[in-house]
């Protein structure tokens, strides 16, 4: 190996670790506490439910924009959008098992609609995020 091949492999073995450490969770190891949905528009946090019961959720945003979100225990899915492309509708199930899997991890995301949806634990970190007036 070439004094340049051991650089780049080096470089290529740092972003892998970063990588890792900012988005990689190992396999089989899942959060500890009651799975909760975090409502997010526009950046903003605009709800917290717990997903212990089923039900259909209707998120209303401006300009007559509307999302039908499917809770079910212990997990979630977009029912429903009238988004344009509907790339939401196409981002599946999120669930404690099949978070750490999915390209987006525990989020479903609607751009035109600037809505973020994710699959967070009640712990102490949570409990903080009480939702302001």
């Amino acid at each position: 190996m070439k004094r340049k091949d051991i650089w780049i492999l080096l470089a290529i073995l740092a972003l892998a670790f970063l990588c890792y450490l900012f988005f990689g969770r190992p396999a089989g190891q899942t959060p500890q506490g009651t799975p909760m949905l975090r409502i997010t528009v526009a950046g903003r946090e605009t709800g917290l439910v717990a997903l212990d019961h089923s039900e259909n959720l209707t998120l209303a945003g401006e300009n007559d924009a509307y999302n039908v979100v499917k809770i079910f225990p212990g997990g979630f899915s977009m029912k429903e959008s009238n988004c344009r492309h509907q790339d939401c509708l196409g981002q599946g199930t999120v669930t404690a098992e099949n978070a750490a899997s999915r390209p987006l991890g525990s989020r479903i995301i609607c751009l035109p609609h600037k809505l973020v949806l994710e699959l967070v634990f009640e712990s102490e970190e949570t409990t903080r995020l009480e939702v302001a007036p």
